[in-house]
């Protein structure tokens, strides 16, 4: 009880950017700040908003364009065998030879 009666009634921070919470009731400060005025250089809090929005969007165009080209390699497989393979022309419009194709390439 002695303890507590010690803690400050209020405890005041000067935060100058975003707050990470880190757990166990600590705090980190995201962004860089001008030392001697304590506010925020407008860069670095733009560096904290756009940043991450641009690693976002790098990582979905690339997960695009990945799967993109897979999707291109698979049907240039079956392309492949279909110009490879001696198939009577019938063959060509039944509906489930591209997964016939599928099935015995694997």
């Amino acid at each position: 009880m002695r303890a507590i009666e010690r803690l400050p009634r209020s405890v005041e921070a000067n935060v100058t950017g975003p707050v990470l919470a880190t757990g166990a009731g600590h705090a980190a400060v995201m962004g860089a700040g001008d030392p001697d005025s304590g506010e925020p250089t407008p860069l670095a809090g733009l560096l904290v908003v756009v940043l991450p929005l641009l690693l976002l969007a790098f990582g979905l165009v690339s997960i695009a364009q990945w799967s993109d080209s897979r999707r291109a390699e698979e049907m240039a497989e079956i392309d492949a065998a279909v110009i490879t393979d001696d198939i009577p022309i019938a063959v060509y419009a039944d509906r489930g030879f591209g997964v016939f194709l599928k099935n015995t390439r694997q």
